[in-house]
């Protein structure tokens, strides 16, 4: 990974462990940065995000739980956005292309993780911003636009744990 600056001038660079040969994405976070593995981790195997430090050497491995709903998938870390609480919000895909959320609190522990919807294209994978419910909005809008007619959007966000476009329950 090489870092420069506004201007293009060389800052630092750094080669990390097998496992991270592409970065799709990273968070600028406070201390540092957040690297999502997107090669992936065989069934049972955890996954693991990379912090690095401002200078990008490596501070921790955060190991997230393997699988997301299913026992034998594999599972993708390739999206992470920095959260408004110091910590991050990392978007999850399955070898099954199913999707999902986890929520790392600040000091590195896993708050939460998710399963959001079944079956979506590796196309709709994308994190903007740390606002969790922003994002999962826009992914399923867009799907009940492209396979479902309004009559199934209701079974469909409740099938998320949405019960409107909203994100209300």
């Amino acid at each position: 990974m090489v870092k420069v600056d506004a201007d293009g001038h060389f800052e630092w660079q750094h080669v990390y462990e097998k496992g991270y040969e592409r970065i799709w994405s990273v968070a600028e976070i406070a201390d540092g940065y957040i690297l999502p593995n997107d090669i992936g981790s065989a069934a049972g195997e955890q996954p693991v995000l990379t912090r690095i430090s401002e200078d990008g050497e490596p501070v921790e491995q955060i190991r997230l739980q393997p699988g997301v709903g299913q026992p034998h998938s594999y599972l993708y870390v390739s999206q992470v956005a920095a959260g408004m609480d110091g910590g991050f919000i990392a978007g999850l895909r399955t070898g099954q292309s199913q999707l999902g959320l986890v929520k790392v609190s600040a000091d590195g522990k896993a708050e939460w993780q998710r399963q959001y919807a079944p079956q979506f294209s590796r196309a709709f994978f994308q994190i903007e911003t740390g606002d969790v419910m922003e994002w999962v909005s826009r992914v399923i809008k867009q799907r009940l636009r492209q396979s479902c007619l309004g009559s199934c959007r209701e079974a469909f966000w409740s099938s998320c744990g949405i019960r409107n476009e909203q994100g209300t329950r």
